[in-house]
């Protein structure tokens, strides 16, 4: 596709949940690997793909997300992208894990 500047514009094909691209070396990273990060910056493009299907899902993923790492910031981070990246967003609809619970607020009365 072509902007309207005349520069060629790239287009990556939709995702397909059921093949997912492997990380480096053809066949996945290993759990070193994927903890330093190196694989990423050897395959940005897959860091990217799993950036927008997370963002996809919407801010209760993104919060989960950020939510679990936090909790254990040495945890297998790679793992933990692919394990969302391979959730649909109708997945988390149907199921409700698309919204937040809503927040309830105790109220006193004085009587």
């Amino acid at each position: 596709m072509r902007s309207a500047a005349g520069r060629a514009r790239l287009r990556s094909p939709p995702p397909s949940n059921r093949n997912p691209v492997p990380l480096a070396g053809g066949h996945g990273a290993d759990r070193e690997d994927s903890r330093a990060g190196d694989s990423f910056t050897r395959n940005p493009l897959r860091l990217q793909y799993l950036a927008r299907t997370l963002h996809r899902l919407g801010a209760r993923a993104v919060f989960e997300f950020l939510s679990e790492t936090l909790r254990d910031p040495a945890g297998d981070l790679v793992g933990r992208l692919e394990a969302y990246a391979a959730l649909g967003p109708d997945q988390l609809r149907v199921t409700g894990g698309d919204q937040f619970p809503p927040t309830l607020f105790a109220v006193e009365v004085d009587q």
